[in-house]
């Protein structure tokens, strides 16, 4: 399988799995959706040619858009954005402070 195809098929999953993004708006959902395609299109980067190592990250990343999303449906619909915004900035943060460490 090609990289286009990969990619395609890893978006897919990620936008067609309502499980997801239950209980965002859609404009949160959207949000958290244009982060985790970001992030996947980064781990099939990072991880080509080392398909079990792929595998992993991007289950991680289904975890961690639940989680964000889990978080942010608990806030009152107006304030589900934000909230995702400020997790995001957070996240991108550390991830760049780990990328310096390293």
């Amino acid at each position: 399988m090609d990289r286009d195809e990969l990619e395609s098929r890893t978006a897919e999953r990620l936008l067609e799995d309502e499980s997801l993004t239950a209980g965002l708006t859609d404009g949160a959902a959207r949000l958290l959706l244009g982060w985790a395609l970001r992030r996947a299109r980064a781990i099939l980067l990072e991880t080509e040619g080392a398909p079990e190592r792929r595998q992993a990250h991007l289950v991680r990343l289904r975890r961690e858009v639940r989680r964000i999303a889990r978080q942010a449906s608990l806030r009152c619909p107006e304030e589900q954005s934000e909230h995702i915004r400020v997790t995001l900035h957070q996240d991108d943060t550390s991830r760049q402070e780990e990328t310096h460490e390293g």
